[in-house]
């Protein structure tokens, strides 16, 4: 018998990169590196916990890995070029990967 997923963790993580993100810079504007670097951080700790505490099986874990990766390399060839190039060619990542994180644990 196999153990549900633990999801809360992934969950906390989402609220987090919500109210740090994008709630915080209304009211602090002054803040804006907040709405850069909570949604990096984040997707960080969303693949952490994935990775070592979701309970998940590990061809699920490995997969889930591998789909964003995927997309996250795919996604250069739809967007926008303003978007593809953006920020040296970097911006559309900074933009996919932590919205693919959050969809990750949504799916969870």
């Amino acid at each position: 018998m196999t153990k549900p997923l633990r999801v809360w963790p992934g969950v906390a993580i989402v609220a987090l990169i919500v109210a740090i993100g994008y709630v915080t810079p209304m009211i602090m504007p002054n803040q804006v590196i907040l709405m850069f670097l909570a949604p990096v951080v984040g997707a960080g700790l969303i693949v952490l916990w994935w990775l070592l505490l979701s309970r998940a099986r590990w061809y699920e874990r490995i997969g889930g890995i591998v789909v964003i990766a995927a997309a996250g390399f795919a996604q250069r060839y739809v967007v926008h070029p303003s978007i593809a190039g953006g920020a040296m060619g970097m911006l559309s990542y900074f933009l996919v990967i932590p919205t693919l994180c959050i969809a990750l644990v949504g799916w969870a």
